[in-house]
């Protein structure tokens, strides 16, 4: 196979590989681009949470660590979602803990001694969800796990969504740049705008600090 052949077919991949990429990643993108709307002009998007308290008898196993305790109350209570244990030892006589997914919060506190859960509920309107959405790893700091680990599977699929969106992201630019540099004629047009965005990222980086 001569080069010519051999070019053709990499630019030929190099364009299948940019176009269904990106037909793949575009819901995706634009979640982000959404999220990404809501979270810098909070003021644009109205909507209070909803927030509900309610009751119910529970048993809590006496044996297991806490991570394992409370999944054992969230499947009695039918609650799902990235289960947080708290770092610092509740109260004695409670057992407390909280399920986390983007368009819920729910605070359990299990008093012991009469078995009965206290479940206090924060459900968010479309602008929070998306909001969580674009931030939800189930491994932030902030929530003071004693151990900051994934144990629902919908917070795996979605870091491992997450992961593949960055590469993907990657090879999109990278892609880019070949089928720029295939434009011969158009160089000096793409340099510039290559040069622009370059100048334009490194200005935030340096002037927030970031390096």
């Amino acid at each position: 196979m001569d080069s010519n052949a051999t070019s053709r077919g990499i630019e030929i991949w190099n364009k299948k590989i940019h176009i269904y990429l990106g037909l793949y990643f575009l819901l995706f993108l634009w979640l982000f681009a959404v999220s990404g709307l809501f979270m810098n002009h909070p003021r644009w998007f109205h909507g209070m949470p909803q927030r509900d308290r309610t009751e119910r008898a529970v048993q809590v196993p006496a044996e297991g660590d806490d991570l394992e305790r409370a999944k054992a109350v969230a499947k009695q209570l039918g609650i799902t979602g990235e289960i947080l244990t708290a770092r610092v030892p509740p109260k004695p006589g409670l057992f407390n803990f909280r399920i986390f997914r983007p368009n819920r919060l729910a605070n359990v506190s299990v008093e012991l001694q009469t078995n009965t859960a206290t479940i206090q509920t924060v459900r968010g309107r479309l602008p929070g969800v998306l909001e969580n959405m674009h931030t939800f790893s189930g491994v932030r700091d902030i929530w003071g796990e004693a151990q900051s680990k994934r144990d629902w599977i919908y917070t795996w699929i979605w870091s491992i969504s997450m992961d593949l969106l960055c590469v993907g992201l990657i090879i999109l630019v990278l892609s880019s740049y070949y089928m720029w540099y295939l434009l011969r004629d158009k160089w000096a047009w793409g340099l510039v705008a290559f040069v622009l965005g370059f100048a334009a990222c490194g200005f935030f980086l340096v002037g927030m600090g970031r390096l």
